[in-house]
């Protein structure tokens, strides 16, 4: 059969030029849409032969949530209840199941034609009281928390509905995943993610917990696919004691014919929330309700909090959904742009591969602040394509028609200003499908922010990968690959 292979044409800083090559190939099918490769040869294209399916090393999820996908399955998910009281009825079930504390997730009020509050008035003295209980929304920046845990946490608020501003002081008080639960999680999630052809991650907002259950599992030889660890300021001591973690995997098993790695150099800091909650920080306020956002660090603090960070080896990763929080972030990457530049300077020393700082989201961006982040030259920007359908329902309420349009959920603007490009889905927020990903990257409204199928798979595989500093993977006779089929995606 004929396929496509996407082959980088040289090293740029960006590595944003690639050439599809066309080769005859000879697979012996795997497990799940996995084969290997049993001759290889280039071969030629004619219209005749139609769309080809892409070979690669598998797919690449920059930015997801790899243990909380797993816990999707052990505690309680709410994305799929069809009305305020089956989302209830859920976490009643749990309490009642003499669980020591009821996690849930998922919860949209959109899907029920509801606005966040009238939504949240509905839950207002019917939360169980008897076991702490917190009710995450889908972006994970809100929450519903009930009187108990809010006790516990100290946050003085009447309402049940908490946002980031509080929700730091509730997750502190919420007994976390044991080292057992979180293992088993992963795992979980790990064969989910294998299945779609997932084989590297950017695992984001990692404990200590989560830290050193990986590596176990990478000591002990069950780690099969590449990890790209993220940290919470604060919440890895052990890593933010004694510097990053390069772990390889004990045993070569796995689609990677080679011993998967763990990689934790990123420092994670959240400057903003999301648009759904209406905490993505804005420069101009909301359409549908009088609010900029929030604001969650202090500019001079997380000045000096990064400094020290970059100081002790770490890159740099910032949450900045809206474009007061980009703008903040660029501030803070001017300001220390002598460490920001000095620590990619300083990477790539073998065995460790050369990496970037990384904005998170990015999802409402001008054109003077793709500029900036160009001139700084230091980010690649870790974008989810899949958040722009999946806000559908309220994103043009809360910004605008023109300002949807124009600067929300960009890409190609990001390839036009020639800034390192990775996609992800941001998982369990949105589902991991790559499909998913690739669909709504090449589907955006505003054809100026449409990337082609060739560029959107590219960004969710081998550049993704050589712009975050993943091993990128041989391909030739023996190597086990994975197929893209175009006509598979479709929103």
């Amino acid at each position: 059969m004929k396929v496509i292979l996407q082959r980088p044409l040289e090293p740029s800083r960006s590595w944003n030029r690639f050439s599809n090559a066309v080769f005859d190939v000879r697979l012996r099918s795997l497990a799940k849409g996995w084969h290997v490769v049993e001759a290889l040869s280039p071969s030629s294209f004619s219209a005749a032969d139609g769309p080809l399916p892409y070979l690669h090393k598998g797919y690449f999820d920059s930015h997801l949530h790899v243990t909380w996908q797993g816990l999707m399955s052990l505690d309680v998910d709410l994305r799929q209840a069809r009305s305020p009281q089956e989302v209830l009825d859920l976490v009643r079930q749990k309490a009642l199941s003499g669980a020591p504390v009821v996690r849930a997730y998922g919860w949209d009020e959109t899907k029920f034609g509801l606005n966040l509050e009238t939504f949240a008035a509905g839950f207002e003295g019917k939360l169980p009281e008897n076991v702490p209980t917190v009710l995450y929304r889908a972006c994970g920046h809100s929450a519903l928390v009930n009187r108990l845990l809010r006790g516990m946490a100290k946050v003085r608020h009447e309402s049940s509905f908490v946002t980031d501003r509080d929700l730091k002081e509730i997750q502190e008080s919420v007994p976390p995943p044991t080292h057992a639960e979180s293992e088993r999680a992963f795992e979980i999630a790990q064969r989910q993610l294998l299945d779609r052809g997932v084989s590297a991650v950017g695992d984001m907002s990692l404990d200590e917990t989560v830290c050193t259950m990986i590596r176990t599992l990478a000591l002990e030889g069950k780690l099969l696919l590449d990890v790209q660890g993220v940290f919470d300021a604060g919440a890895a001591p052990s890593i933010e004691n004694h510097g990053p973690w390069y772990v390889e995997n004990a045993s070569t098993v796995g689609p990677l014919d080679r011993a998967a790695v763990l990689s934790i150099r990123h420092w994670k800091r959240f400057l903003d929330g999301s648009f759904g909650s209406r905490t993505a920080w804005l420069t101009k306020p909301y359409d549908d309700f009088e609010t900029h956002g929030e604001q969650l660090r202090d500019t001079g603090t997380l000045i000096e909090e990064t400094r020290q960070a970059l100081m002790e080896g770490f890159f740099i990763s910032f949450h900045a959904i809206g474009d007061a929080a980009l703008d903040q972030a660029l501030e803070v990457g001017e300001r220390l742009k002598h460490l920001f530049e000095s620590r990619l300077r300083a990477a790539g020393s073998h065995p460790i591969p050369f990496t970037r700082h990384r904005l998170e989201h990015v999802q409402l961006v001008r054109d003077d602040q793709l500029a900036r982040i160009r001139e700084q030259g230091f980010w690649a920007a870790c974008l989810q394509p899949n958040h722009r359908p999946a806000d559908a329902r309220f994103s043009e309420i809360r910004l605008g028609r023109d300002r949807l349009f124009r600067q929300a959920y960009r890409a190609l603007g990001f390839q036009r200003f020639e800034i390192p490009l990775a996609l992800g889905s941001d998982a369990p927020v949105d589902h991991f499908e790559p499909q998913r990903v690739l669909a709504a990257a090449s589907s955006h409204e505003n054809e100026e922010e449409r990337l082609s199928l060739d560029q959107a798979l590219w960004f969710s595989t081998t550049g993704a990968r050589l712009n975050l500093g993943m091993p990128p993977g041989r391909i030739g006779v023996g190597s086990t690959v994975y197929l893209t089929h175009p006509e598979e995606i479709v929103l």
